[in-house]
């Protein structure tokens, strides 16, 4: 088939295929199809980068003494220069697919000349986001520290206003920009997904030792590790509480007679996640903001049963279906649910094989699809 048009994609960010470079390059590769071609533009890139469709506004070894000139510490700025500078590659009929940032003043450009402007939003709008860190910051006593201004709302607000197309990874993302009163008609639900290449490794949590609990992610307020170290040092069940991630400086400090526990493994951050899921019979992800989890994903993937509030289950699993859901910021219901893993083999076996046979339908190629369909439809005449 013929080559219909190309869909530009801009991340005003450094790009080494890992945390939302690693989400983009995977949607980016499984879009492409004989009928469309997707071509990557970056502040700047890793030298291992092999990906082909990729063009990078600095070079690797500049980039440290000139983004700051280039961005002038603006993400907004830095997209504006990635669009100037390629939009001679641009045709109409094209589509512009920004992640991170669409400048109001770029997209309306762009749609003014018949490109489609196309925005993924990798999280809850900073309106939703505000609202839910307050109350988690608040839970524990301490001020909130996420700096979410009134201007940095507006302007999210009126990005996506001037957007076609937004992708939403969940409900909660998808009810948060409706908010702002962007018609439904824009908004497209969707997800993240897994490779099933990468997560190859046989399971190897020995049932024998306890319930074995996996997080992964930064440990902080917004992903809901006070609530999860909390029911871990209260529920009193054998096992280990595994963390693959840094640790939060001000969660250190205040959590640190739990965190110095021998049952809780300090991984750090790992590079190579995928062989840390098969020592796990669970994992625990108790965010109270969320976008689409890629961890929760991947984690069903490799048949870990999941204990997750609504937003750490980002429209994948479901109470009773791959997972037990607690609310956000809930201790004892998620001490409950600990105990009752640990005591019910049958249950979690059940889940676990529950999120594995959901995660069939979520692989990278699937998700990535499913947008390269939303985007056709939108561009037929």
């Amino acid at each position: 088939m013929k080559q219909k048009f190309t869909i530009h994609t801009f991340f005003p960010n450094y790009y080494d295929e890992t945390w939302v470079s690693y989400t983009l390059k995977s949607i980016s590769e499984g879009m492409g199809d004989q009928s469309v071609k997707v071509q990557l533009y970056v502040e700047s890139k890793a030298k291992h980068v092999k990906y082909k469709n990729i063009k990078s506004l600095l070079p690797r070894f500049l980039l440290t003494y000139t983004a700051k000139w280039v961005s002038s510490g603006s993400i907004l700025n830095t997209c504006r220069t990635l669009v100037h500078y390629f939009k001679p590659r641009m045709r109409r009929g094209d589509v512009a697919y920004f992640w991170l940032s669409n400048p109001v003043d770029v997209s309306n450009e762009l749609r003014e000349e018949g490109i489609l402007v196309v925005r993924e939003m990798i999280n809850c709008t900073l309106a939703r986001k505000r609202d839910e860190l307050n109350k988690a910051f608040a839970q524990i006593g301490e001020q909130p520290t996420h700096g979410i201004s009134d201007e940095a709302i507006d302007e999210e607000k009126a990005q996506l206003l001037s957007a076609d197309l937004i992708f939403c990874p969940n409900n909660f993302v998808l009810e948060s920009v409706m908010a702002y009163g962007i018609p439904a008609h824009k908004c497209f639900k969707t997800s993240y997904g897994w490779d099933p290449e990468r997560f190859i490794h046989p399971k190897s949590a020995d049932s024998s030792a306890g319930l074995n609990v996996l997080f992964v992610g930064t440990v902080d307020v917004r992903k809901g590790a006070p609530t999860m170290l909390e029911a871990w040092e209260r529920a009193g069940i054998d096992g280990k509480l595994i963390i693959a991630g840094s640790v939060d400086q001000m969660l250190t400090a205040k959590y640190q007679h739990i965190l110095n526990r021998p049952d809780v493994q300090l991984l750090g951050h790992v590079s190579e996640i995928e062989t840390v899921y098969p020592t796990a019979d669970v994992f625990c992800f108790l965010s109270w903001e969320e976008g689409g989890p890629l961890v929760t994903i991947e984690a069903a993937s490799n048949g870990l049963a999941c204990v997750v509030t609504e937003m750490g289950a980002g429209g994948f699993v479901s109470d009773r279906n791959g997972a037990l859901v607690v609310e956000p910021g809930d201790i004892d219901a998620t001490v409950q649910v600990l105990q009752t893993l640990a005591k019910d083999r049958a249950l979690l076996e059940s889940l676990s094989q529950q999120a594995k046979s959901l995660s069939a339908d979520f692989t990278w190629k699937k998700v990535a699809q499913s947008r390269l369909q939303a985007i056709k439809h939108l561009l037929q005449p």
